[in-house]
């Protein structure tokens, strides 16, 4: 076993950037935020351009650079209109590279400037505690980091950020609902090292355990669970009304948790780097299928891009109606999972015990010395087109068989799909992306678009293999 203190060593040194690509982020930074700055002034607008994030506070990890420009305009700027006016800056800033509109609390840009991801955000110009909105904060963030964190523990933060990528809990965007950048960098003050991080999430974290590292609820934490609903309460130093967990899903806390535990007790780089995972062939992902003796159900569809953090959105949202859907028509779900290739490419995948059921069912009514309530359930069951038989007493009350609606998974998902639509709890641009085309493939129908598909590929080899790359 590899100790913790080489692996550390190792590790550390590997997230750390180089003078030479230190140099060439920087000196990028220094260019995006003078023409940001030079087209803001071209087209007029009262906007003050800073750099932010995590190149601003020195704690970006080697090879994985992400440069942020802040664009604080006056707080008099409609809501509505705060993104539009950014925009057509951001746009003319970056002309000429790949671009893409993203969306936090409210638009920002994301473009790609040789090979390094240069987001320009719009925010506004607040003091202290008077936001308007979640970016608003970014700029206070930074100041706070940096008035606090030192070469050591920008370290630290580098190691652990590497660890949460490498575990895949890392990004408090809608597709992971994992932990960000930021809190990275409170959690590494609150307990000053990496070691100390994964040592109180293995061992001390429970369920609403509280990090507050100003103090802020000092001698009323039992007090917070009732204000912030989340796994993890974590209160921003600069702001006691904000939890910078509240988006953290209980999953990602456990897997984070878990990989903790187990880096602990088997020291290891691949946490930080794991081994990427060839994805099966065709012959072994149908090999796979069938070892897991269960239907699987791929909807797949295509939509105008959409920005992916609403897309991922709307897929989480109609993937769990689906789920409630098919559990109340008694299909055992195995499990569910959602893909995208965020641009016009998505597959919502339902893993069910059987995809077909018997023609028929049993209703069960309430204990016959409830009078009213029999009397209900009679003339509902009487009466009822699909009753095949009954009713007769069984164990003390009433009961019946009767056709069942749907007695196939794929059939259900497509009455859902096309005729309940929104009723049914699907998103609206899901809705529509269904209606121009949905198909619906089992198990080995699927292997078509997986051979042709390399993302797809990847995403359902890892669904199918399931295990943590971590979990050795």
């Amino acid at each position: 076993m590899t100790g913790i203190e080489e692996v550390l060593s190792e590790a550390g040194q590997r997230v750390t950037p180089s003078a030479s690509e230190r140099e060439r982020i920087e000196g990028l930074a220094k260019r995006m935020l003078a023409k940001v700055q030079a087209e803001v002034q071209r087209a007029g607008l009262d906007a003050e351009v800073r750099l932010d994030g995590s190149v601003a506070k020195d704690t970006w990890v080697s090879g994985e650079a992400d440069i942020d420009i802040f664009m604080r305009v006056p707080a008099s700027i409609p809501r509505e209109d705060l993104g539009e006016i950014c925009l057509k800056v951001a746009r003319k800033t970056v002309e000429g590279y790949p671009q893409r509109e993203r969306f936090a609390e409210h638009p920002y840009l994301e473009a790609w400037v040789d090979g390094i991801r240069v987001n320009i955000v719009p925010c506004y110009k607040t003091k202290k505690g008077e936001w308007k909105s979640s970016t608003d904060r970014t700029p206070f963030h930074t100041d706070y980091a940096n008035e606090r964190l030192t070469d050591q523990t920008r370290r630290e933060v580098r190691l652990l950020k590497r660890f949460m990528k490498g575990v895949g809990v890392y990004g408090a965007e809608i597709k992971t609902a994992g932990f960000s950048g930021y809190l990275c960098e409170v959690l590494t003050l609150k307990y000053g090292s990496f070691r100390n991080v994964t040592h109180s999430a293995a061992e001390k974290w429970t369920r609403n355990s509280v990090i507050d590292v100003e103090g802020h609820y000092r001698g009323r934490e039992d007090e917070l669970p009732r204000l912030f609903d989340s796994p993890l309460i974590t209160i921003d130093p600069i702001d006691r009304g904000r939890n910078l967990t509240a988006s953290l899903s209980p999953d990602r806390l456990e897997e984070f948790k878990l990989a903790c535990r187990c880096f602990l007790l088997n020291p290891s780089l691949s946490f930080f780097f794991p081994p990427k995972r060839a994805p099966y062939s065709v012959e072994e992902i149908g090999h796979k299928m069938t070892e897991h003796g269960t239907s699987i159900l791929f909807m797949l569809f295509e939509s105008e891009e959409v920005v992916p953090d609403i897309m991922w959105g709307q897929l989480y949202r109609t993937q769990r109606s689906l789920v409630n859907a098919l559990q109340q028509n008694d299909f055992l779900v195995v499990r569910a999972a959602a893909w995208s290739d965020e641009k016009r490419r998505h597959c919502l995948v339902f893993e069910l015990e059987s995809s077909g059921l018997a023609a028929t069912r049993r209703y069960v009514g309430p204990s016959l010395d409830r009078i009213r309530e029999n009397r209900n359930f009679l003339d509902k069951h009487l009466n009822s087109p699909r009753r095949v038989s009954g009713p007769w007493i069984q164990h003390g009350r009433w009961a019946f068989q009767e056709k069942r609606e749907f007695a196939d998974a794929r059939s259900l998902l497509q009455d859902l799909a096309l005729r309940q639509g929104s009723k049914a709890g699907i998103g609206r641009i899901l809705e529509a992306s269904f209606k121009k085309g949905l198909e619906i493939f089992r198990n080995e129908d699927i292997l078509g678009y997986y051979s042709e598909n390399p993302e797809f590929a990847a995403f359902l080899s890892q669904y199918l293999d399931g295990r943590p790359i971590w979990l050795d």
